[in-house]
């Protein structure tokens, strides 16, 4: 599929397809509670390692790279939103086998997560990608 930015003269009913409305919407507000929600655990004193608290941090800082991108329009988002999605499951994916195979959690610098919460980031991070990568609106609104 053409990644390249929508003309929007040549589609009907375009000026609809244009600006942060519908999904993009959810999309913006969902990035903005992860980033209060990240800041919070981040700042929070039960932190098992101090490599955990780095972790945090910098997803923290990324996310915040990545909330900037969005609410100025950039073209760059939809890839740079893709990367932190991914970069969040691998830290998912390594504190569930590290758990699997009897490691302690805090050795890797993750918390204990529940199986459910490697299944919920997973099925929350495919729409989202699919969204991102085939949505007309994104590719009219995130131009610049």
């Amino acid at each position: 599929m053409d990644s390249s930015p929508v003309r929007l003269d040549n589609i009907p009913g375009s000026r609809t397809l244009e600006g942060l409305r519908g999904w993009l919407l959810v999309l913006g507000t969902l990035l903005v509670l992860a980033s209060v929600q990240l800041l919070a655990r981040a700042t929070s004193a039960r932190f098992f390692s101090p490599y955990t608290r780095g972790v945090d941090i910098a997803s923290f800082l990324a996310l915040i790279w990545v909330d900037v991108l969005f609410f100025s329009r950039k073209a760059s988002f939809p890839p740079a939103c893709i990367i932190f999605f991914l970069m969040r499951s691998a830290l998912v994916i390594n504190g569930f086998v590290a758990r699997r195979f009897g490691f302690e959690p805090q050795v890797f610098g993750t918390t204990n997560i529940p199986s459910s919460q490697f299944f919920v980031q997973f099925i929350g991070m495919i729409p989202w990608t699919l969204y991102l990568v085939l949505s007309r609106r994104v590719r009219a609104t995130f131009i610049r």
